[in-house]
């Protein structure tokens, strides 16, 4: 009795470090991902930098297009008005 008894202990012990190996291993696994969303936060925080930056230049540019035509506006209108004086 006293074996059999000794024998499921012996089993249990067994089951009972796989799971510990398990549970370490997932434990482990969990890390790498935690790991690699950090990283993947830390690119997309760049990356929205870089799309802010984006715009703000080509918010820029079309301030300048902008103005550029309302300048070429302003030379035809002025060429008009000297051709008509010829």
């Amino acid at each position: 009795m006293d074996e059999k008894i000794l024998e499921l202990l012996q089993e249990m012990r067994g089951r009972f470090d796989s799971i510990d190996n398990q549970l370490s291993d997932l434990k482990e696994g969990q890390e790498e991902i935690k790991s690699k969303l950090d990283l993947t936060y830390n690119q997309v925080a760049r990356n929205m930098e870089g799309i802010t930056e984006a715009n703000e230049k080509i918010d820029a540019l079309k301030s300048d297009i902008n103005f550029v035509e309302m300048a070429t506006s302003k030379n035809w209108n002025e060429i008009t008005k000297l051709k008509s004086v010829k």
